[in-house]
Parts: C-alpha cells; sequence; structure tokens
C-alpha cells in the first residue's frame, strides 16, 4: 500500500461517520539518512515530496486545509507540499505554521541521547521509555509527550471555521509512538512500525472525542 492510503482512509472514514472536523498528527513523508550531518537536517527525498503532494491532492476538496508541522525541515516541507497538492487540486488551505512540541522538543539532553541511540539503538529505548526507565533529565516522560500533543489537537478541534475541516498536524515517528502506546494501548512490539505518512486522526463524536489509528476501531479520547 502506498504511503499515506491508511491515514486517508481512516479520514475519508470518519467524514462517512459524520465527522465534520478532523485532526491528523502524522509522519512526515520519505526523507533522507545521509551520513555525517545531524539527523534532524536530513531531508525529504523527490519521492517524499511527491507522496506528501499526491496526499494532499487526495483530500477531498469540499474541506478546509489547516496545516501544521514541527520546526524541522523534512516536516515543514511534508505540511507545505500537503497544502500544494490540495490547492492545485481545487480545494482551500491556510498556510503552515510551526508546532514546537510536534518537534523534538522531549530530547532534553541531544549529547547522551545520540550517544545512547548509537550504543543500543532507538528501538531497544522506547520500551524503556515507555515504562518510565529512563534517566528523567534524557527524555521528556513519554506519557506526558503524548498528553502535550494530544491537548494541542483539541485546541485546534475547539476552533473550527465551520464546515468540513481538516487540521494536518505533521511529526515524527518518535511523537507518534508514545501517542500510539498511551492513547490507544498499541505497543511497538504488537502493532510495528509508524511508517511515512501514518497518523492517528481525532474528531468528536457527540461531543466526545475520538482517537483512532489503522490498527484498530475508534477510542475515547482520555487524558489525566
Amino acid at each position: 500500500m502506498e504511503y499515506g492510503q491508511q491515514t486517508l482512509d481512516l479520514i475519508r472514514q470518519a467524514r462517512e461517520r459524520g465527522a465534520e472536523h478532523i485532526a491528523v498528527v502524522m509522519r512526515h513523508s520519505a526523507r533522507t539518512y545521509k551520513p555525517g550531518i545531524r539527523d534532524f537536517d536530513n531531508p525529504l527525498t523527490d519521492e517524499g515530496r511527491a507522496l506528501a503532494q499526491s496526499f494532499g491532492k487526495a483530500l477531498a476538496k469540499d474541506t478546509y486545509v489547516r496545516a501544521y508541522s514541527s520546526p524541522v525541515g523534512r516536516c515543514v516541507d511534508t505540511a507545505e507540499k500537503i497544502i500544494v497538492g490540495h490547492e492545485q487540486s481545487g480545494g482551500t488551505a491556510k498556510g503552515r505554521r510551526d508546532i514546537e512540541v510536534l518537534g523534538n522538543v522531549h530530547i532534553l539532553d541531544f549529547a547522551r541521547f545520540s550517544k545512547a541511540v548509537q550504543e543500543v539503538g532507538l528501538d531497544a529505548m522506547y520500551p524503556k521509555w515507555f515504562a518510565g526507565e529512563l534517566a528523567p533529565d534524557l527524555l521528556l516522560p513519554s506519557k506526558m509527550l503524548s498528553e502535550l500533543i494530544a491537548h494541542v489537537v483539541l485546541e485546534k478541534l475547539d476552533r473550527p471555521i465551520g464546515g468540513p475541516q481538516i487540521d494536518v498536524l505533521v511529526s515524527h515517528d518518535m511523537n507518534l509512538y508514545p501517542m500510539r502506546h498511551h492513547l490507544l494501548n498499541q505497543t511497538i512490539e504488537k502493532y510495528g512500525r509508524v511508517n511515512y505518512l501514518d497518523g492517528l486522526i481525532f474528531y468528536a463524536v457527540d461531543g466526545v472525542v475520538q482517537v483512532q489509528s489503522h490498527h484498530g476501531q475508534p477510542a475515547p479520547l482520555m487524558l489525566e
């Protein structure tokens, strides 16, 4: 399945359930992995830019799109290409804005984090992070991060413009994993990786905000 199709299917299904205003927190599009530079400086590939633009073209043309992203270049580029695709195919959109919490604010000590990733690998760190077993000055607690981003989503859902609307919030897989884990109890071990343009969607039904990934049915958003 092409990157992004499962997220598009989620949006379509929510529209069919009557959702007028949908927010989607999603991973950026396909990126490069160039050695010798900071990881966050790796941009999208040409394919990644094309995929993001195609994603925008596939959004329903009666929807108004607001776009937000991590300040990291590949997320900025993804959000902007989604806007371009949507507008090119007849949709209406608002220009992209940065949201810091969608970026790398959870990394509290970049030097130690980079060293830990080199020594044990990021995959080995995730279970310890989610279980609260990492040093508190290394990474922001994963549940706190997931709820911070969820509150940003709620803020967007509380500010509709009227009519069909999609708020696109482009982030990183390292932010999506804790959201999936804590908000939906969907673990990496069971549900696997977050691919390019995969996302979680949020929308209200009878006043209750629902959250859903492509791995299961919608569930009420429960925050402390």
